[in-house]
């Protein structure tokens, strides 16, 4: 299995020499032989290396991901596809130790708060820089690959970065913005669903650089709700909190939140009162990551 997706990620058309059927019919197989030697962690790790190979190739490669039937396939093709930025791709193209930190930061959000029946989790940073939206899409691919179905809602309107982390083709041109301002009735068309398998995404839908009273509106508030009584976990990521109130204010809406720093970067004075700011409009602090990808090659903040 590991030859075939190896060659699937190396040469642009080699997809096309695999065909659909006999990509489905090794996925069949795979799950039979997880079924009987209880092998869903290492299913779990040949998914992700499919999804990152795929991602590569365009939509027909793309199509696969999830050792999906026929018929699946067949439905999927007419979907966008996703492309992982560079720094996502490196973290999960292998089982390995990159990955291994956001693995097991999953296993703690499964058993600490999914578990528990909690749905709602923001991701939040002091200042600028501090890779909060390259931890909110790492840890939604992280808990997807582990079962969880999960959604990451981009709340950065004023600068949005999570179609430069997951990039759909075509361009997302609508999403949280268009919601909140009314310009769309319902999320239909606008939410990417099963981007990879139990992942989802919202996309922010261009930037808004007053973005208080959508983030404090109704509209918000009953998004959220819906999102996170129709998904194990809703993901949300926000802007730094030093430049805007609105990461407090959507940490609120959620219930609860993960802080992020950065190592060099990051003051502990300044992640510090973000904690208690946090804990003061009654948010649960469900822990803290210490990002520690250099800032050059930072993609989101």
């Amino acid at each position: 299995a590991e030859a075939v997706i190896t060659e699937l990620g190396r040469t642009p058309d080699s997809y096309y020499q695999h065909t659909r059927k006999g990509v489905a019919a090794l996925g069949d197989k795979l799950r039979e032989w997880s079924k009987a030697h209880y092998g869903s962690e290492v299913l779990a790790g040949l998914q992700s290396k499919m999804a990152v190979a795929c991602s590569r190739q365009g939509a027909q490669a793309a199509a696969s991901v999830g050792w999906r039937t026929m018929s699946a396939v067949e439905a999927t093709l007419a979907r966008p596809t996703y492309s992982l930025a560079p720094l996502l791709s490196e973290v999960f193209d292998t089982v390995g130790h990159q990955s291994q930190p956001f693995r097991s930061l999953a296993t703690e959000v499964l058993v600490r708060h999914v578990d528990k029946g909690r749905r709602g989790l923001a991701i939040c940073g002091a200042a600028a820089g501090a890779g909060v939206s390259f931890v909110a899409a790492s840890l939604g691919i992280a808990l997807s690959q582990i079962g969880v179905d999960t959604l990451i809602i981009d709340a950065n309107l004023r600068a949005p970065s999570l179609s430069d982390l997951m990039r759909p083709e075509p361009m997302a041109e609508a999403g949280l913005l268009q919601y909140l301002r009314g310009d769309a009735a319902t999320l239909e068309g606008l939410l990417h669903e099963q981007v990879m398998p139990d992942l989802s995404l919202l996309y922010a839908g261009g930037r808004e650089s007053q973005p208080q009273e959508l983030v404090d509106s109704r509209r918000f508030k009953r998004l959220v709700r819906d999102c996170m009584r129709n998904h194990q976990l809703t993901i949300i990521d926000t802007p730094p909190a030093s430049r805007c109130a609105e990461a407090r204010r959507i940490a609120a809406v959620a219930g609860y939140a993960i802080i992020v720093g950065r190592r060099d970067v990051s003051f502990a004075a300044d992640l510090a009162a973000l904690s208690e700011e946090l804990s003061v409009a009654g948010v649960g602090i469900l822990g803290s990551v210490l990002n520690g990808e250099s800032p050059s090659r930072r993609q989101g903040d």
